[in-house]
């Protein structure tokens, strides 16, 4: 459901639901909230009766706590940002290193589930060159993502969770 709220909408959730998870350390302190959302900056200000009841208590919640809701670029937002692209989605997949991409591109022509796959119109397949291998991957989000035999899942699972996890 809240895939369809506006963009107000869905940035005054977010920031009810930090609040209601931090609320343990903001809770009679003062703070100032930031956002990338300008509009949301005039919302406790903003006498209106345009405000859905759902929106009314999200500014009444937001208002308990501050009255100081400022505005930073979504570029200058380095935490958000952080928070929102992991290292992960910023690692180009030919710097990944462990996996053998022209071993996965021989394995995808005799895998029977890829062979399925390239029937479904859900997926947008194309064949992509990645470390010097041609190989099968699908660009329906708007990325590429190669399509995994069963003996190369487990391995890229755990290389990608690595880089969220960079610690020892």
């Amino acid at each position: 459901m809240e895939q369809r709220y506006s963009t107000f909408d869905r940035e005054l959730l977010a920031a009810v639901a930090a609040l209601r998870h931090f609320r343990y350390m903001v809770e009679g302190r003062a703070f100032t909230l930031l956002t990338d959302h300008k509009p949301l900056t005039h919302a406790l200000h903003r006498s209106s009766d345009s405000w859905s009841a759902r929106q009314q208590r999200h500014l009444a919640y937001l208002s308990e706590f501050t009255a100081d809701i400022q505005h930073i670029p979504g570029k200058e937002n380095v935490v958000a940002n952080s928070l929102s692209r992991p290292a992960a989605a910023l690692t180009p997949a030919s710097q990944a290193g462990a996996l053998d991409w022209q071993r996965l591109a021989t394995e995808q022509k005799d895998d029977p589930e890829i062979n399925d796959l390239e029937g479904l119109s859900s997926l947008k397949l194309q064949l992509i060159e990645v470390g010097g291998a041609r190989m099968l991957c699908d660009r329906s989000t708007g990325t590429w993502r190669p399509l995994l035999t069963v003996s190369f899942r487990q391995t890229a699972f755990h290389q990608l969770h690595q880089l969220a996890h960079a610690g020892v």
